[in-house]
């Protein structure tokens, strides 16, 4: 602020065209350099000064508090980015955690720009490195699924071989209940032992399948001794005889 009668018309036409073009110019040694907190609450003039076109203040304080708060959000989300970007930089393989973090981030991001709390280049700037930070771990995550693929198929083909081979014994007539108790053991083992989801539905399917089997051929010998009566009764057919 400077004192009236320390501007006269000519320095007034300076300032009007010079200083408010963003050039060099000296200003009164009787100015005085206030530095006043933005809020939303009180205006942006001390109150002791007047304007004559209060509406354009109002108005530039409006679009000011905007330009702080896109700014500050712009620098504290690409704060984020950056942290992003250095774990992802770290990772050996795909996190998890890590997706789940930036795809927060993310969101909180969109919030603010669907809001329009944020400029457009701001904005356009975070979208653009978030998209690069999902696609680095998508292809972290293309990697793991191949591995986990391949030692699924690895581990579903040695319990499909056990249980193949148990269902041949049951289908030469081996004795069911050393089957059977091998065939609860690869249940139980099948708990601790990660799968994908078609190769466990496999698994299990054949799984059930010998069980069956089992309980057919359980079925099968218990009529068998109905139809032939106890022992009991086959001794006394043979004592009888």
């Amino acid at each position: 602020s400077i004192p009236e009668k320390d501007i006269p018309e000519e320095f007034y036409n300076k300032m009007m065209s010079q200083w408010r073009e963003g050039q060099d110019f000296d200003l009164p040694s009787s100015t005085e350099h206030r530095l006043i907190e933005l809020t939303m609450a009180d205006g942006i003039l001390p109150e002791d000064l007047k304007v004559e076109k209060s509406d354009i203040i109002q108005r530039a304080q409006m679009e000011w508090h905007f330009v702080v708060l896109s700014t500050k959000l712009y620098k504290n989300f690409k704060h984020e980015l950056e942290d992003l970007t250095d774990k992802v930089k770290r990772l050996e393989a795909y996190q998890q955690p890590v997706w789940d973090e930036l795809k927060q981030t993310w969101a909180n991001i969109q919030q603010h720009i669907i809001d329009k709390n944020i400029f457009k280049d701001h904005g356009d700037s975070l979208r653009e490195k978030s998209n690069s930070l999902f696609d680095e771990l998508k292809k972290l995550r293309s990697v793991l699924s191949a591995e986990l693929n391949q030692k699924s198929k690895e581990v579903s083909n040695f319990f499909l071989t056990k249980i193949t081979e148990i269902d041949q014994k049951i289908q030469a007539g081996a004795l069911l209940k050393p089957l059977f108790d091998q065939l609860v053991t690869i249940q139980s083992d099948l708990k601790g032992k990660s799968f994908q989801r078609e190769d466990r539905e496999i698994i299990l399917s054949k799984l059930n399948e010998a069980f069956k089997a089992i309980r057919d051929k359980r079925e099968k010998r218990d009529a068998n001794r109905e139809q032939n009566g106890s022992g009991d009764e086959c001794l006394t057919r043979r004592y009888e005889g």
